[in-house]
């Protein structure tokens, strides 16, 4: 019996198990994929070659077409690569501006997380000092103010994350209980539950935190999704890499949050998705990676 069951299963072909991206997250209404070098310019049609590579415009996936875009040269983010996580955009300066800002018309397609739609907010951060001098924005689509509509996510000067999101008559703040003084990469997910205004953040998988707001309308955020600091903001500098970043809408499931937490992609080329297509639905191919890019 045992033989019979043994020749059953070697004559049963193999599935190989599906191997997760950031789109199998649901309804992704915005992605940035940092591994993914393709999508990346230095300068017109020109990609990134090595580590330390100043990008000037990143094509991220999104509901429409959402180019981010960098200032002048000595304000774009530096491109990053190392052992845990092998594709990051820093943000690195001791001043202000170095930042990335999405197409104007991410403000109405990202106006659901604030509206009363379930949604959720995925990335890897990683501070480039311990200490925060001041608060200092990983990103934002309220110029950093309650009375715009929007959110934001900061690393606040008692090194602990504070993200904020507010429909103009209402906000709220969770600011994390875990101190984080150091320059290790961590895991950041954030939910807000539909109807209630229910926020949650946690951070390493750990025990999520809770705030609530008043759900008024789905506003349009005040201003587009921007990465990094920009001058003339309450926050004035970043210091911070970051490591795939996804928003969406729908809810996350537990095994959607422990695929996340083990996703550390090779830096690799992805197919752009057909047009008209939903980028959630589209998979990605593993191309080669690029070996030119040095370890930073």
């Amino acid at each position: 019996m045992k033989r019979l069951l043994l020749l059953l299963l070697l004559l049963i072909p193999s599935v190989a198990s599906a191997q997760f991206t950031p789109l199998d997250l649901p309804d992704v209404r915005f992605y940035l994929p940092t591994s993914n070098l393709s999508r990346m310019e230095v300068s017109a049609g020109v990609e990134p070659t090595a580590a330390g590579d100043q990008i000037l415009t990143f094509n991220a996936y999104g509901s429409a077409a959402l180019v981010l875009t960098a200032p002048a040269a000595g304000n774009r983010p530096f491109l990053r690569s190392e052992a845990t996580h092998l594709g990051a955009l820093d943000f690195l300066n001791s001043t202000a501006d170095r930042y990335m800002t999405a197409d104007a018309s991410a403000a109405a397609d990202l106006k659901f997380l604030h509206g009363g739609t379930t949604g959720y907010i995925v990335l890897w951060v990683k501070a480039d000092n311990a200490t925060a001098a001041v608060s200092e924005c990983i990103f934002d689509t309220r110029d950093m103010s309650t009375t715009n509509h929007g959110f934001s996510l900061n690393r606040a000067t008692s090194e602990r994350y504070l993200f904020n999101i507010s429909t103009g008559a209402s906000a709220a703040n969770i600011l994390h209980t875990t101190i984080y003084a150091d320059t290790n990469w961590h895991s950041i997910i954030i939910t807000i539950a539909t109807g209630t205004g229910t926020v949650t953040m946690s951070t390493d998988g750990g025990a999520a935190q809770t705030s609530n707001f008043t759900v008024t309308s789905a506003n349009d955020c005040s201003f587009p999704l921007r990465l990094g600091s920009k001058a003339g903001t309450q926050a004035n500098i970043a210091n911070t890499r970051i490591a795939e970043m996804v928003i969406g809408a729908g809810t996350l499931t537990a095994q959607n949050k422990t695929d996340w937490l083990a996703y550390n992609p090779a830096l690799f080329t992805e197919p752009d998705p057909p047009a008209g297509t939903s980028p959630n639905k589209i998979g990605i191919g593993v191309g080669i990676g690029v070996a030119q890019l040095e370890k930073n």
